[in-house]
């Protein structure tokens, strides 16, 4: 009975390169598995990443709306007009700011209060460079009358001419931030005894604590401003703001 010669060097070598394949794709498999894996983890990551992301987003979406529903309820409750610019044929729009009108150059505004009517035109404007401290100035003509019977061309009636700036110096805080204050500027805009601050861009702010309408005029000319014109549109608040204790 025959024998199987027993196994030696060339047979164990001809096994490895048989099984040299499978080892490879062993390690391939295994290296697949491991970038699968990896690949899986790093888009965890991203998916946790992009949620927050989109979770930060739909909050400050969620805050703009607020402001915004905040900004439109405050307009509502101060302001008469309800619409934020009104169209004007001759000087574009009229700008509403709740508190605030934005006022046309060379056009007549309207005032009318408990203390009388008047009329100012700002004739000249001149805004501050950029990255200066801010020095917007502007010069207005002023009528006012004490009596909201009869026209500003009528006797009776006060009349002149100044000028509202802006004077700043920047100042360094403690904590090393630095701000702007007032050095002296003429921010009111007097119309004999009425008087309204003003800001640059010629923006005029209504009393808190008095009745106060303003309205445009479409003209330049003080003849032909009309105190008793109907189409007028008086821009005000609802009420005056109660005063602190």
């Amino acid at each position: 009975m025959s024998k199987n010669p027993p196994q030696g060097q060339g047979w164990r070598e001809s096994r490895t390169w048989q099984m040299l394949p499978a080892l490879i794709l062993l390690l391939f498999l295994i290296i697949f598995v491991v970038l699968s894996l990896r690949s899986g983890l790093n888009q965890m990551d991203r998916n946790r990443t992009l949620r927050g992301e989109n979770l930060d987003l739909w909050r400050q979406l969620q805050t703009a709306r607020q402001e915004q529903q905040e900004q439109r309820e405050e307009h509502e409750a101060w302001a008469t007009v309800r619409k934020a610019r009104i169209p004007f044929e001759d000087i574009g729009v009229l700008s509403v700011g709740g508190n605030a009108v934005g006022c046309p150059m060379n056009t007549y505004v309207l005032i009318r209060t408990d203390k009388g009517v008047g009329a100012v035109i700002f004739t000249e404007q001149e805004d501050s460079g950029v990255g200066e401290p801010p020095a917007s100035r502007a010069k207005y003509r002023w009528f006012y009358r004490a009596e909201r019977s009869g026209q500003f061309t009528d006797p009776g009636t006060e009349s002149g001419v100044a000028e509202v700036f802006e004077k700043y110096r920047l100042r360094k805080e403690p904590d090393g931030k630095l701000l702007y204050e007032d050095e002296g500027g003429q921010l009111q805009v007097r119309c004999g005894p009425i008087v309204l601050e003003w800001s640059a861009s010629n923006w005029l702010y209504l009393p808190e604590h008095e009745p106060c309408e303003l309205a445009i005029v479409r003209t330049s000319e003080i003849r032909e401003v009309d105190i008793h014109d109907p189409s007028l549109i008086w821009c005000g608040r609802k009420a005056p703001a109660p005063k602190a204790p």
